[in-house]
């Protein structure tokens, strides 16, 4: 009860803490760096990566706010009544998974996103207190992405009158 109390608080009224952003910044680098020694991309596969960072959050944070790290499993050889009271308990699992999921996913992405923006902007200061903090380990991140790489020499031409555009 007292879990899917703390379940129940945490879907209603859930803040990111700053130590909590730099937590998940932390868990996306370590999968980020786990990927790239097995020679994978991790951004190929972006449900796989959410997955995995809300599982290292879940350990992290073991109040409910990211669910648990897995959800119970269940055991064909109990009782009927037993059974169906860890069937119930399985849902609120999954449903806290879902939730924590949710929480990640939409962070990371809004973390990208302003880090994009201070790239694009050629700043970090005004892009928000999360980027100008974590700006080079989100740089070692997604320095390297083409999504959120600026263009270091542009081409840029100016035709003059007598100029022939081929």
């Amino acid at each position: 009860a007292a879990y899917q109390n703390k379940v129940k608080q945490s879907t209603q009224r859930f803040r990111w803490k700053p130590e909590m952003i730099e937590a998940l910044i932390n868990c996306v680098f370590d999968l980020k760096t786990q990927y790239e020694f097995k020679g994978l991309d991790f951004e190929a596969d972006l449900v796989k990566m959410y997955k995995e960072t809300r599982v290292l959050m879940a350990g992290k944070y073991e109040n409910g706010e990211f669910g648990p790290e897995a959800a119970r499993e269940l055991d064909e050889n109990l009782r009927t009544e037993e059974l169906s009271k860890l069937r119930r308990k399985i849902d609120e699992d999954e449903k806290a998974i879902k939730v924590g999921y949710e929480r990640v996913k939409q962070k990371a992405k809004d973390i990208r996103q302003e880090y994009r923006k201070a790239v694009t902007e050629g700043r970090r200061s005004g892009s928000g207190k999360m980027v100008c903090d974590n700006w080079d380990l989100l740089k070692n991140i997604w320095g390297g992405s083409p999504a959120t790489s600026s263009i270091s020499n542009p081409i840029i031409s100016i035709a003059s009158e007598n100029t022939q555009i081929v």
